[in-house]
């Protein structure tokens, strides 16, 4: 195996070591976006700092850059590339919504759960954006301080994370992200090329 491949894989292997570890910790049961409780409880991770961009490019364009670490550009390709591979279930409720996502090929379980944890760090990090030229996305950030994300449980196949709203905006920016990342995995590459509207509750706040 390659050098690079080899410090790939352990790269991954300590973000999910870290992560697990975290979860067995109940003041990180909870982490909310706006806090820096991320950085203990994923390892110190460097998270890096993220723009989204549109345009073209073998399918990726309208998906992100980094700089220097951070969220893994060819980890997010490779869950594109994959996507029929993974399976996803959303339980829309009032607040926000829980959902599952995983795979039985236990490469991309692994690419799954250490996107969510990448996630996680960057939208708590105050340092970086992902796909800022989407509405949406951008309206996650913003109003990041009516969001609440919860790693309930890590298990073989993927990830149990809730989503949940403190706001009329926190709560239909919960619903509509969770309905964007299950078309981010049904359609692929045209999905992502879409710009999502913010909802209308967000208007006044």
């Amino acid at each position: 195996m390659c050098n690079g491949c080899i410090s790939r894989v352990a790269s991954i292997l300590a973000l999910l070591v870290s992560l697990c570890k975290a979860l067995e910790e109940p003041e990180y049961k909870q982490m909310r976006w706006n806090s820096r409780a991320h950085d203990r409880s994923l390892g110190m991770m460097d998270h890096g700092r993220m723009r989204g961009m549109p345009g073209g490019g073998d399918g990726g364009g309208g998906m992100m850059q980094h700089n220097h670490g951070g969220a893994d550009m060819g980890l997010i390709h490779n869950l594109f590339d994959h996507r029929e591979q993974i399976e996803r279930s959303v339980n829309v409720t009032e607040a926000g919504a829980e959902t599952y996502t995983g795979s039985d090929d236990p490469e991309v379980s692994q690419w799954i759960q250490a996107h969510v944890a990448q996630m996680i760090a960057l939208v708590g990090s105050d340092e970086g954006m992902i796909r800022e030229w989407d509405p949406l996305f951008s309206a996650i950030f913003e109003h990041k301080d009516a969001l609440t994300a919860t790693l309930t449980s890590v298990d073989d196949k993927g990830v149990h994370v809730t989503l949940e709203g403190t706001t009329p905006c926190g709560k239909s920016l919960a619903h509509l992200h969770a309905k964007v990342v299950s078309n981010f995995i049904k359609r692929g590459y045209p999905e992502m090329h879409e710009s999502h509207e913010v909802p209308t509750e967000c208007d006044d706040e």
